[in-house]
């Protein structure tokens, strides 16, 4: 500039206008300044979006543009979570939106603190990649957890989402052997869940690997006790069964199984001779 007084602008917009004024989204007139350095904020951008920037100086001496362009990458959006899903005992999904704005990555933090005063294992700024679930595993029973997620791009790295709570499902149920086994029904009994359980579920298989089921012994919901009648069944039979347990957070994982046979049927008496 030669040392004289200059006016400066500053241009900027979303492709590189080079040395043409009107190639520039933006003009701001950055005032007069002596030699040196200029700096300016640039606001109301959009986010995940990529920006060029140059000045413009001219004084008596002449003019000249800043080149080249200079340009940078906005952060993206926080995602946009959304509720857990496949809730079990001792793991859950956690579910959110992509965040859009060139997003190549999220960040997850899970905690048992709703202000992530700690986090659960490796669950602190964990790189989760380029996907919008992912499962949170290792967790206690009928425990609330809080998950929360950031998004990442080439320019950096978005605010925290919202935070999302989970309340994980009981431990399965402790099954104990069949009683009032009969040749065509036995009742199934187990222990109570614990961990605000409010309902049980019950398979009945004649498949140990429960490839089949029971008549309606498939998930069926039975409410809140810890022992059901079992009926319709054959006679000198083997059944197969199990439980799952339910809260207010989820279901939980399948209880061991238990093995029934029923008894044979009564013989049929004939006239004695």
């Amino acid at each position: 500039t030669g040392g004289a007084v200059t006016v400066a602008y500053f241009f900027y917009g979303t492709s590189d206008g080079g040395a043409a004024w009107g190639s520039w989204g933006y003009t701001n007139n950055s005032g007069t300044n002596a030699q040196g350095s200029l700096t300016t904020n640039m606001t109301g951008l959009t986010a995940g979006t990529t920006y060029y920037y140059t000045f413009y100086a001219t004084n008596s001496a002449g003019h000249a543009w800043a080149t080249p362009a200079t340009n940078f990458t906005t952060v993206p959006n926080a995602p946009a979570v959304s509720a857990a899903t496949s809730v079990q005992s001792t793991a859950f999904y956690a579910n959110w939106s992509a965040a859009g704005g060139g997003a190549t990555n999220y960040l997850l933090d899970v905690s048992t603190n709703s202000g992530f005063a700690n986090y659960v294992g490796s669950y602190t700024n964990l790189m989760v990649g380029n996907m919008t679930t992912y499962q949170v595993s290792g967790l206690s029973a009928n425990s609330t957890y809080y998950y929360r997620l950031r998004a990442q791009n080439v320019g950096g790295t978005s605010t925290n989402s919202a935070v999302i709570t989970v309340v994980t499902g009981p431990n399965a149920p402790a099954v104990s052997a069949a009683t009032n086994v009969l040749a065509g029904s036995f009742c199934a009994n187990w222990a109570a869940a614990g961990g605000g359980t409010t309902n049980y579920f019950l398979d009945a298989s004649t498949n140990s690997g429960f490839v089949n089921y029971v008549g309606s012994y498939s998930n069926l919901m039975i409410g809140s006790v810890t022992t059901y009648l079992v009926t319709g069944l054959s006679a000198n039979s083997t059944y197969y069964y199990r439980l799952r347990a339910q809260n207010a957070g989820g279901t939980s994982t399948n209880s061991a199984v238990a093995t029934v046979a029923t008894v044979p049927n009564a013989p049929v008496a004939s006239a004695a001779t």
